[in-house]
C-alpha cells in the first residue's frame, strides 16, 4: 500500500497549518473522555473564516470548509460503532467470552458477553449495552459493528441500529461547549451543521495524535494509551487519518504513516493473547482489517 503524500494545493496547505497550529488556550475546560467524542472531535471541521473560502480550497471539499463531516463518507458509521464497542470493553461492561482448549478466531468465532450491566451514565453506551445484554445468542464482534450500523439484510437484527449517532454526539459536544450549531445551505436545502466553537480542543487532540506516532513512539501497543491507540485505528479505517497529518513536515508525515503501519500489521490475535490485554479493543481492530 503506498502512503506517499498526496496533493494538496498551496493555499489549503498554509491553511491547515494556521489552524491546527498553536492556539491561544481557551479558559473553558471541557471533560471529554469517551473515545467516540474524540473521534467526532477529530473528525469535525472548523469554522474556517469567510477570507479562506478561495476556489482553490473550495474544490477539496466544501464540507472542509463548512464546518460538517462528509456524508460522502460511509466508513464513519461503522467506526463510531467500533469506537462504543471499544469504549464498553474499557469501561469493563463487555468481553470476549474465553477461547477455550480449542482456539477460535477472535473476531470470526468468538462472541462479545455482557461483563457487567450497569449503566453508564452515556445514552448511546447504555443503548447499546442494553442491546448486547438482550441478545441471545451472543453474536461477534464483527456481527454487532454491523448490528449497530444498520448494515445487516437480516431484518430482525435492524432493530439493533443505534440511530443518529453523529448528530446526538455533535449534540453533546454542543451542551459541553466544544461543538456549536449552525445552519449552512447547501445547494436547495439547509442543513443543520456543528461546527468547532473552540479550535483548541481539536489542536490538542491532533498534537496528541501526532506525538504518539512521533515524539512519545513507544514501539510497543500494551503501552500506548489504549484510547489513542484505538483511535489512530479508528481514524484509519474510516479514511480520516490525513487529518491528523496533514500539518507535518514531509520527513515527519512519512514516518508517522510507516508506524501507522506497523500498527495495522500486528498479529492482532497475538496481542490480544497478552497480559493485560483487552480482548475487545483487539477484535474491533481486527473486524476492521480483515
Amino acid at each position: 500500500m503506498n502512503f506517499g503524500r498526496p496533493m494538496i494545493s498551496k493555499v489549503l496547505r498554509k491553511t491547515v497549518i494556521l489552524w491546527s497550529g498553536r492556539s491561544k488556550p481557551s479558559n473553558s475546560t471541557v471533560m471529554c473522555t469517551d473515545i467516540s467524542h474524540f473521534f467526532i472531535i477529530f473528525i469535525c471541521k472548523c469554522c474556517w473564516p469567510k477570507f479562506l473560502q478561495t476556489p482553490n480550497t473550495y474544490n477539496v471539499g466544501s464540507s472542509l470548509l463548512q464546518g460538517y463531516t462528509s456524508f460522502w463518507n460511509d466508513c464513519i458509521s461503522s467506526g463510531l460503532r467500533g469506537c462504543i464497542l471499544i469504549e464498553l470493553g474499557l469501561r469493563g461492561r463487555i468481553m470476549m467470552e474465553k477461547s477455550g482448549m480449542r482456539r477460535r478466531g477472535l473476531c470470526s468465532s468468538r462472541k462479545v458477553i455482557l461483563k457487567s450491566d450497569q449503566p453508564t451514565g452515556d445514552v448511546l453506551l447504555d443503548e447499546a449495552l442494553k442491546h448486547i445484554k438482550e441478545t441471545n445468542p451472543p453474536e461477534t464482534v464483527q456481527s454487532w459493528i454491523e448490528y449497530l450500523s444498520g448494515e445487516t439484510w437480516n431484518p430482525l437484527k435492524l432493530r439493533y441500529q443505534l440511530k443518529n449517532v453523529r448528530e446526538r454526539l455533535a449534540k453533546n459536544l454542543v451542551e459541553k461547549g466544544v461543538l456549536t450549531t449552525e445552519k449552512q445551505n447547501f445547494l436547495l436545502f439547509d442543513m443543520t451543521t456543528h461546527p468547532l466553537s473552540d479550535n483548541v480542543v481539536k489542536c490538542r487532540l491532533v498534537r496528541k495524535i501526532q506525538d504518539s506516532v512521533l515524539s512519545k513512539w513507544v514501539n510497543d501497543p500494551q503501552r500506548m494509551d489504549k484510547r489513542m491507540l484505538s483511535l489512530i485505528f479508528l481514524a484509519h479505517a474510516s479514511d480520516v487519518i490525513e487529518n491528523a497529518f496533514a500539518p507535518l513536515n514531509d520527513d515527519d508525515y512519512e514516518v508517522a504513516m510507516k508506524r501507522v503501519r506497523e500498527l495495522l500489521d500486528l498479529d492482532f490475535e497475538a496481542e490480544a493473547a497478552k497480559p493485560n490485554a483487552n480482548e475487545i479493543i483487539w477484535a474491533v481492530f481486527m473486524a476492521f482489517t480483515k
